[in-house]
């Protein structure tokens, strides 16, 4: 393909080029570090995740969201498009809207992108799926990251701290899925949900990259 020879493929982790374009974009020598979830925890409630937290993609996430390496969501996105969930809902029906999981305004201005909504992004481009609604979550209180707390913090941080835009009448009987880059207790994706089914969403599952095995 003409893509592939002006923006020949790279691994994520390592950098060395790719013979051909895979998902996850990994050299041989990397893929052999990936992390793949076992079945039991592949879905847990109403959060879905791909692969476990560490390996290649765990670097990936950190140096995208940390180290303002924003090209790697496009890697990290057509991982996550990859995914059945991506596609349909739990009962094998597509999603009416896809969104993601926002950042604070004044975070996002602070790193400069929005990983999430990259992450979105790029996962639309590779496998359309419903209609893209990546500012349909607000974020309504700068609090602390969640990744800074324990888990017990974790579930009581983001009470009340998600709405939505345009209320029912922009999510009444979707089916909805909410995308992020990384899950651990679950409690974002769930108060995501929350915030959608009391504005009158259907069905919210949520989808994220990696899973962090880590409480």
């Amino acid at each position: 393909m003409l893509l592939d020879i002006l923006l020949p493929p790279c691994c994520l982790h390592c950098g060395v080029l790719l013979r051909a374009r895979a998902v996850p974009e990994l050299c041989t020598r990397c893929a052999v570090a990936l992390a793949p979830l076992p079945d039991a925890l592949r879905c847990v409630g109403d959060v879905t995740a791909r692969f476990a937290y560490d390996g290649p993609l765990a670097e990936a996430v950190t140096r995208c969201k940390y180290g303002g390496d924003a090209a790697l969501a496009g890697p990290l996105g057509r991982a996550l498009a990859e995914d059945p969930r991506w596609a349909d809902a739990p009962d094998g029906a597509p999603w009416d809207l896809v969104t993601c999981v926002p950042m604070h305004p004044w975070r996002r201005l602070r790193r400069g992108f929005d990983h999430a909504a990259l992450l979105l992004r790029h996962a639309q481009r590779a496998r359309p799926s419903g209609r893209p609604c990546p500012r349909l979550l607000v974020r309504t209180r700068n609090d602390p990251p969640q990744a800074s707390l324990p888990a017990v913090r974790r579930h009581t941080n983001l009470v009340g701290a998600l709405g939505v835009r345009g209320g029912i009448a922009a999510t009444q009987g979707a089916r909805i899925l909410v995308v992020d880059d990384v899950t651990t207790t679950g409690a974002t994706l769930e108060e995501a949900s929350r915030a959608l089914r009391a504005a009158g969403a259907a069905v919210v599952h949520g989808l994220a990259l990696l899973r962090s095995l880590a409480t």
